[in-house]
């Protein structure tokens, strides 16, 4: 599910859109990378700001699993008012499914 909210704006400043959702990771038999690309009408590379996950815990994958198969997640691949993709990296090769809330914001 994603949300869209925007701050701010009421003074005279930049208002800040943000798309908040949950996304799973897959990684085959101790894969290094999986990349999911995510549908989105607003995100354009000049009006992004930033990026962050929350790690989630599932009966799967427990928080120590993050940690331990040193799972990264970053935004890339951003195409105007189309889509982004966002990269899971595991240093340990993680296997199973791996899920996590981000949130992206923008202005």
């Amino acid at each position: 599910m994603t949300y869209l909210t925007s701050l701010g704006g009421g003074g005279g400043g930049t208002t800040i859109y943000t798309i908040t959702a949950s996304s799973e990771f897959t990684f085959d038999s101790e894969d290094g990378t999986v990349i999911n690309t995510i549908s989105n009408g607003s995100l354009t590379n000049s009006n992004f700001l930033s990026f962050s996950v929350i790690y989630t815990e599932t009966t799967a994958t427990s928080l120590d699993d993050f940690n331990l198969n040193a799972v990264t997640f970053n935004i890339e691949n951003i195409v105007d008012n189309t889509s982004f993709d966002i990269r899971a990296n595991s240093v340990n090769k993680a296997s199973g499914t791996y899920t996590i809330t981000y949130k992206v914001l923008y202005s």
